[in-house]
């Protein structure tokens, strides 16, 4: 049996590592490389997804986090086609940022999948909780759980989603010899 306490911390850990830390930089990431694409409109998408991310604060919010995840891995889906099919351009003016968005873009990767490792610890949490017998105690737990199976359900397909992208984009700067810093280049993504 986990206490609320228990389940509250395994929940703000993953949120932090997850939503405060490697999800702002996906979207900058994602934002920069669909704009160095040639996707102004995707990218301001991605833009407004990353400032309500942050005016949601530190708390685990179970709606922002599926609408920002899928949002996320709608957009990485759609530039890792993009990548794969050969219909990405990034003109010399925007190579900069392109380099930039894939140093920031594996960096995130790495975050998330070193996020996605947690999951098992909290979806057993989530499963071993019990609900408190008193009602106001109670409510407080359904958000909790509530938050808690928003990450579980939706960090592991977004870890494998920018995963993919990661793979796409380095496909495509080796294949087009665009020099990005090796130590990127030589990162190692969790679930590989």
């Amino acid at each position: 049996m986990f206490a609320q306490d228990d389940l509250d911390g395994k929940l703000n850990d993953m949120y932090k590592k997850t939503y405060r830390e490697a999800m702002p930089k996906l979207l900058e990431a994602t934002a920069k490389l669909k704009e160095a694409t040639g996707h102004k409109d995707e990218a301001a998408k991605v833009r407004a997804a990353a400032a309500d991310l942050a005016k949601g604060g530190d708390k685990p919010n179970a709606d922002l986090t599926k609408t920002v995840t899928t949002l996320q891995s709608e957009a990485s889906k759609s530039l890792a086609d993009d990548l794969t099919a050969g219909t990405a351009k990034v003109s010399a003016d925007q190579m900069q940022a392109f380099i930039d968005g894939v140093v920031n873009y594996f960096e995130g990767t790495v975050m998330t999948g070193e996020a996605a490792q947690l999951i098992p610890d909290l979806s057993k949490a989530v499963g071993a909780f019990q609900m408190p017998k008193n009602p106001m105690a109670a409510r407080k737990a359904m958000n909790t759980v509530g938050a808690a199976k928003a990450l579980v359900d939706n960090v592991p397909a977004l870890s494998s989603s920018n995963l993919q992208t990661a793979k796409a984009l380095k496909a495509y700067v080796t294949a087009n010899r665009i020099k990005v810093p090796a130590e990127a280049m030589n990162m190692s993504f969790p679930g590989k």
